[in-house]
């Protein structure tokens, strides 16, 4: 069963850092309808194990929707970002009876001086980030019908999850000379520079490997079971990969490795190691936090 929580968008034209386009204002009529846009965030995918919920407002910063017509011309579009006052309230779209499809995007940006996500077309998003943690998408085809009242018309827009998620959890206290921890999930491509997706399958549209770099913060060092995690996008899901954690001291030397073969990453799922500093032991154990959540073999 998808697992999901519903976000109603209502659309302000007041806000300043809102962006608002809509292309086909000269072809309004009388019969133009009135719609909202509902969007409901999809953690996991039917054929999976789902036992939590999340609220995807939460986890994202920016929130972009294109509507496009039956010949793929641009007709409206929003951009919302997390410290606008009407963020995540989209209401009363004008658009005229017809078929269209709807392309969102809402995902976490790096600083707030980020690009917003590129709907370059119902097939393909670009986002300028070399690393993105919580990225959601859809690409739905919607008929608008003629309305003679002014009764909206909603627009439900399943938006998914696209990312995969390692964490590493460290069960024993952490020491004060550990600096950072790198992350690394290789699949034999090129390491992501950039993101390019298909919004629809979620998938990315090359064959990518990630790595991330994790400061310590200074509050967990001395105290137990703390955790660091990387998130991925694959050309594929499940996809299996080569994962890598390096750790690294205040001289900047790698003084833990330990590598994982054939690590299956499925879409909406956290895959858990559980490792201390010394030995790099792994502990099985199977939870569920915010997504479905599951142990790697060693």
């Amino acid at each position: 069963m998808k697992i999901f929580t519903t976000l109603f968008l209502t659309l302000s034209l007041l806000t300043a850092c809102e962006t608002v386009s809509l292309e086909n204002e000269e072809k309004h009529d009388e019969t133009m309808a009135n719609v909202n846009v509902n969007y409901k965030f999809v953690i996991d995918e039917t054929s999976w194990q789902t036992r939590a919920t999340t609220t995807g407002t939460s986890d994202v910063t920016r929130i972009a929707l294109k509507v496009f017509d039956s010949e793929n011309n641009l007709v409206t579009e929003v951009k919302q970002r997390k410290d606008d006052t009407s963020f995540g309230t989209i209401t009363g779209l004008k658009l005229n009876p017809g078929n269209y499809t709807f392309v969102a995007v809402a995902h976490m940006a790096s600083s707030t001086t980020a690009e917003d996500a590129n709907i370059v077309s119902p097939e393909k998003v670009d986002i300028n980030e070399a690393y993105i943690p919580f990225l959601y998408a859809c690409s739905v085809e919607k008929t608008i019908e003629s309305s003679s009242t002014s009764s909206p018309q909603t627009v439900t827009l399943p938006i998914n999850l696209c990312v995969s998620r390692l964490r590493v959890y460290f069960t024993n206290a952490m020491p004060d000379y550990v600096k950072k921890v790198i992350l690394s999930l290789n699949t034999g491509g090129e390491q992501q520079t950039s993101y390019s997706f298909n919004p629809k399958t979620g998938c990315n549209l090359k064959n990518s490997s990630f790595s991330h770099t994790i400061t310590i913060p200074t509050n967990y060092i001395g105290k137990t079971n703390n955790n660091v995690s990387i998130f991925g996008q694959f050309d594929v899901f499940p996809k299996t990969v080569d994962a890598n954690i390096q750790v690294i001291d205040t001289n900047d030397e790698v003084i833990i490795e330990r590598n994982y073969k054939d690590v299956v990453m499925k879409r909406g799922y956290i895959h858990s190691v559980k490792t201390t500093f010394d030995l790099m032991d792994i502990e099985t154990s199977f939870t569920f936090e915010d997504w479905t959540e599951e142990d790697v073999p060693q």
